[in-house]
């Protein structure tokens, strides 16, 4: 790393060094990385506080994230609400005799298949006639 010019006692010994990569593909795709940089004349323990810095958020990847989070909570309690009205509609009609709940007559399960008949034909496919 070059600096334009030598850095002297006058400057912040806390450097921020902002670095972009591009490639020259099609499309181009582009990176960047922030490095922060402790200037000293002789080497010491590293500094805690510099270590843990928070870095600066984002503003753009911070409103992406919100709205995420807003369109999971619409999904999740659009999910729930229909959830529970079907529930209360198939508890209500169970009570009542009809229901939104498909359930099989006991006559119609028993006999779903007694009138089947089946016609033959030598020149082409089985064909079941009702």
């Amino acid at each position: 790393v070059r600096t334009k010019r030598s850095v002297s006692e006058q400057d912040d010994s806390s450097q921020r060094l902002l670095i972009e990569i591009k490639d020259n593909g099609e499309p181009v795709q582009s990176t960047t990385v922030t490095l922060d940089i402790l200037i000293e004349d002789a080497f010491h323990e590293p500094i805690s506080d510099f270590r843990h810095k928070n870095p600066e958020p984002d503003q753009k990847s911070g409103k992406i994230t919100l709205y995420l989070i807003i369109s999971l909570a619409s999904v999740s309690l659009l999910c729930l609400v229909t959830f529970f009205i079907m529930l209360i509609k198939c508890a209500r009609g169970s009570r009542g005799g009809s229901s939104c709940c498909i359930r099989r007559a006991d006559g119609e399960s028993k006999n779903h298949n007694r009138n089947l008949q089946i016609q033959l034909n030598t020149d082409g496919p089985i064909k079941y006639v009702e």
